[in-house]
């Protein structure tokens, strides 16, 4: 069997394990009808605020807004994937198959994170229903699938390589309470509260650099008149410390092995 045969198998089998956990849907339903209730009842402010804005710093700007909540979901529920290969006592039955610990590793990543990624674009589509309702127009859909690719994935690329990372030497529910305390750290408190924030770096995995930088976004009160070359910077940064972040765990995993 080839890696790449043995890579979409475990993709698919991540895949279904975690679009099929009923809390999932449950929590992303909770945050849909959070997000929808706040956007209806923002009507009145985005007519006020963003009536003469173009539309593509109007999209970019409601993607960031919404986009705190959703991440933060998914971090939680990306935080017991790997754990729960060694509390099936599963894990040394994978290391005796064919499969490449990379190749195993990288099927757990991206078949977890897109099957968390689909409650969460739900969300976010129906938001975007709503906007487009809004501004009379169907423009907005194909521009949210920029904004949300550019915005939206290099955070969750982000979250989730460290989330597979620290939970396999991490307590589970300790990393849960630590990420959440970092993200609103990190990403929602502004300069003026007086505490060390990457909120005002383009290490932000929120995604406000790469909004204000690229599309314009006014999201964030503390982050105006980015230059496009900061928000590409964000964007890559991200991507390419999600990258090192798993080659740096597959090469810890592989340690691990040796010592047994």
């Amino acid at each position: 069997m080839s890696q790449r045969a043995i890579l979409w198998g475990v993709m698919r089998y991540e895949y279904r394990m975690q679009i099929r956990r009923r809390s999932l849907w449950i929590v992303f339903a909770g945050i849909a009808l959070l997000l929808t209730s706040t956007v209806l009842g923002n009507l009145a402010g985005l007519e006020q605020n963003y009536a003469h804005m173009p539309l593509l710093q109007l999209v970019g700007s409601v993607t960031v807004d919404i986009n705190w909540l959703p991440i933060i979901a998914i971090g939680l529920f990306l935080a017991d994937r790997f754990p729960r290969d060694r509390t099936a006592k599963v894990d040394e039955l994978f290391e005796s198959t064919v499969g490449r610990l990379n190749t195993r590793l990288a099927g757990k990543y991206l078949g977890s994170v897109l099957a968390t990624l689909v409650p969460a674009f739900l969300v976010y589509f129906i938001v975007m229903c709503i906007l487009a309702f809004y501004r009379h127009t169907l423009l907005v859909f194909p521009i949210s699938l920029i904004t949300y690719t550019a915005i939206v994935l290099p955070g969750v690329c982000f979250v989730a390589a460290f989330t597979l990372a620290c939970t396999a030497w991490m307590w589970v529910p300790l990393y849960q309470f630590l990420f959440i305390g970092y993200w609103f750290l990190g990403n929602m408190l502004g300069p003026r509260v007086g505490l060390p924030t990457l909120a005002i770096t383009i290490l932000t995995p929120e995604g406000s650099f790469i909004g204000a930088g690229i599309f314009g976004s006014t999201a964030v009160a503390w982050i105006k008149d980015v230059p496009p070359l900061e928000g590409f910077a964000s964007m890559l940064l991200l991507l390419l410390i999600s990258l090192l972040v798993m080659i740096l765990f597959y090469r810890y995993l592989k340690w691990e092995q040796s010592r047994k």
